[in-house]
């Protein structure tokens, strides 16, 4: 379904030869010894090797060996051997051996140096790359190859020596199991978990199993989920319901935080990207999100932002850095995504990168890679957006220890960025890969994410309803959050912390809601989970507007206050026939004469800006200053104090 590697089987690396001793009439590797016994046995091991016959083509290329010691292109067939084969060991043997016979051999000497970083042999291959360097015979581009390996390995030694702590703990029975599972997603409460499972349909024998995720006719791939019990445990795991699941292969998805809609990969021939949306309940009959995200090439592994607003996946495409590439999408509030852009070569590669997990705080990336120096055949890494938000800076392994010699192939980071979800296959796994949870270094952590949970309903039926729900950057008075609700009135909102939010919920009929979410200086780990009542239009009925600032025995609007008024501005335009009163509320702080003069130059300042700004008539405005005659709460604690200071909008006709 998901072309993350190739086949290793019938590739064959005959080098070009740069020194043969004696015996060979050319550089040709097809070349005739002088001894026609090696010459024979030589083309008959070639015969066996295009065959597949791999027991047949080692006897007769250890025939050919023996006759002519120095041939090389017979070690290249018993090493092909062992390659195709997976022993690598064998396979050092024959250079080492081949070395002892003619030790000057660039090719032989760039085998060995590719084993060593491929076992992770660190400082020998950086002894055989620099040989190769020093060597007269090498052609100038393999000595700027061999350079750059030698940098690699410098790189990955070093990394080595700072070996991180690495504790995966299996998920369990009722999520993984015998088959292979992968590509975990999570609502961002954590209380939801997908992922992608590849069932074997028919038998296979254990030699027919590869490692990673290359898949086989005898596979299907299906999207499953599982929910937490009130212990915290995962529930059994089951296919997700409805239209998503088929006979062709499904998987590699991502999950809005909220929940509320699924992008996945579909693969019938070419692999594209399909959306579902979940409406009260059930999932909507996937559709293809079509151009310009999709392509004639193929798309997989997406990834969506917490604001639901970029999409992140790997794709080939032409003009790209390497054969896979991460691309970004930009929606619009009509789910029309923008031509994607390529995150340019401080992400991709020549070679490869899959598997983009952009974490809630929408700044840091996780992705795996083999053409950043790794470890193994692929690598986790990780970048982070720069202060100015228009660029990312280079990748960054994740480490040795979390990374290493096996495939590693993404990671998912859970909200407060303390928690990685990893899928491998090791010692503890029921049965190829499965998934695990483990601690992420502190360096490698995204910025913690909070989030906001709960219903909207009717303050007078107590029903759910649906609404309209905002959530305002205060500083910026960016909209971060805009979408509506579906009839349960459930919200789930993923909100990065470090800024101060306004929360605004609104539906036709009703007052809205004016809440305040204080994160500029949060430091712990508890979410906001708070149910909200919409009261009816009627005559009487008021509303606390929190997100309304002035400075401290002032009143002066203070900038962060603008959000919220534009939302009084867009009421009353909504609402022609209605007419408010602004009332100005202190604590008992200073005499009350002062206050009930204070309260209301800040009524009359908050009048002002609705009718200069928001040009609302006069006529359908009243201002009122209460001092701290109607405190809401007791005035002998400053959180009561703060709730005392207020500004409400009160329905007068």
């Amino acid at each position: 379904m998901i072309r993350l590697s190739i086949s290793l089987a019938f590739i064959f690396c005959f080098l070009s030869l740069i020194h043969i001793s004696g015996q060979v009439k050319s550089n040709d590797p097809n070349a005739k010894v002088l001894n026609p016994k090696a010459n024979e046995a030589y083309i008959k091991a070639r015969r066996m090797l295009t065959l597949g016959r791999y027991d047949e083509a080692l006897k007769y290329a250890e025939l050919a060996m023996a006759a002519a010691p120095d041939f090389l292109p017979a070690y290249q067939v018993a090493s092909s051997v062992y390659s195709n084969t997976k022993r690598p060991a064998e396979e050092r043997k024959i250079y080492e051996a081949y070395r002892k016979v003619v030790p000057e051999n660039i090719d032989v000497v760039i085998n060995l140096a590719k084993l060593d970083m491929d076992e992770g042999k660190y400082q020998a291959a950086i002894d055989n790359y620099t040989f190769i360097i020093n060597s007269p015979a090498t052609p100038a581009n393999i000595k700027t190859l061999a350079s750059d390996r030698v940098r690699r390995a410098q790189l990955l030694l070093k990394l080595e020596n700072k070996k991180v702590d690495f504790n995966p703990v299996n998920l369990g029975a009722n999520i993984n199991s015998r088959f292979d599972e992968y590509y975990p997603t999570f609502t961002v409460d954590g209380q939801t978990i997908y992922f992608t499972r590849r069932k074997v349909t028919k038998a296979i024998n254990d030699d027919e199993r590869e490692s990673g995720l290359h898949l086989r006719q005898s596979d299907n791939e299906d999207i499953l989920y599982s929910t937490k019990d009130s212990s915290g445990k995962w529930r059994f795991a089951q296919d997700v319901p409805d239209n998503i699941n088929t006979s062709n292969n499904e998987g590699a998805m991502c999950i809005s935080p909220d929940g509320s809609f699924m992008i996945f990969t579909r693969c019938s021939g070419d692999c594209d990207l399909y959306i579902s949306q979940n409406i009260n309940g059930h999932w909507s009959r996937p559709k293809n999100l079509g151009e310009p995200v999709n392509s004639r090439f193929y798309e997989t592994n997406p990834s969506i932002s917490a604001d639901g607003m970029d999409l992140y996946f790997a794709a080939a495409r032409p003009n790209g850095y390497g054969n896979t590439d991460i691309y970004v999408s930009h929606r619009d509030e009509n789910f029309v995504w923008s031509e994607p852009k390529n995150l340019g070569p401080e992400i991709n590669t020549s070679k490869g990168e899959w598997s983009p997990f952009i974490h809630p705080d929408n700044k840091t990336l996780y992705f795996s890679s083999d053409g950043w120096p790794g470890f193994g055949k692929r690598d986790i890494f990780y970048s982070r957006k720069n202060s100015a938000g228009t660029a990312w800076d280079t990748a960054q392994n994740l480490g040795y220890g979390i990374n290493g010699p096996r495939e590693d192939l993404g990671l998912v980071a859970e909200r407060t960025g303390r928690n990685g979800y990893i899928f491998v296959d090791n010692e503890k796994s029921f049965g190829g890969l499965d998934i695990f949870e483990f601690e992420l270094p502190e360096y490698a952590r995204a910025q913690e994410v909070n989030y906001l949970k709960g219903v909207i309903y009717d303050e007078v039926t107590k029903k759910p309803i649906s609404g309209s729900f905002q959530l305002i950057d205060l500083s910026t008075g960016k909209v971060f959050i805009n979408k509506t609700t579906e009839e349960d009135g459930k919200f789930l909102i993923a909100i990065p912390v470090g800024r101060d939010y306004l929360v605004n919920v609104a539906k036709k009929g009703y007052l809205f809601y004016s809440g305040n979410i204080p994160l500029s200086n949060y430091t712990g780990v508890k979410p906001y989970e708070k149910d909200i009542p919409l009261q009816p239009i009627e005559i009487g009925k008021s509303i606390t507007l929190r997100n309304i600032f002035f400075k401290t025995d002032d009143f002066a609007l203070r900038d962060e206050s603008f959000a919220e008024l534009g939302k009084v501005i867009e009421f009353l335009k909504d609402n022609p026939t209605v007419r408010i009163e602004i009332g100005g509320h202190t604590d008992n702080t200073g005499t009350a004469l002062h206050n009930k003069e204070l309260s209301l130059k800040r009524a009359k300042s908050v009048y002002d800006y609705l009718i200069k700004q928001g040009k609302i008539p006069g006529l359908r405005l009243r201002f009122a200053g209460y001092g701290d005659s109607k405190p809401m709460a007791e005035n002998n604690t400053p959180e009561g104090k703060a709730m005392n200071r207020r500004t409400e909008m009160l329905i007068i006709k």
